[in-house]
């Protein structure tokens, strides 16, 4: 059987506007999904939440700080810091503005 990879994204993530929830990757039927690497440089001071997109959170809320970027500490690549029960999505939620990336990937369990 050969083996199955995940495609993996970057996923740019512009809260410029607005705080609120972005969907870094929709629920796919049979897939999970995995985040991979998250970085983001916040406007404020506050605190973004990763959740699957029923809203279910996947971590609590991460604290950040005005203008210091936000690096996840998950250095050993290409494995996953979360994965999403399978059939959901996954999105962030923040309480402030601010700009970042995201590297995702779905894969079936």
């Amino acid at each position: 059987m050969a083996a199955s990879y995940p495609e993996f994204s970057i996923v740019k993530i512009d809260q410029t506007a607005s705080a609120g929830v972005t969907v870094l990757l929709a629920a796919k039927a049979s897939m999970a999904v995995r985040l991979h690497k998250l970085v983001v440089s916040p406007d404020t001071t506050g605190t973004i939440t990763i959740e699957d997109t029923d809203g279910t959170d996947l971590t609590g809320p991460i604290p950040v700080a005005a203008g210091t970027p936000f690096v996840d500490p998950h250095t050993d690549w290409p494995r996953s810091v979360l994965i999403t029960p399978t059939g959901k999505g996954m999105q962030i939620n923040t309480s402030q503005k601010f700009y970042g990336y995201a590297i995702v990937s779905s894969k079936s369990n």
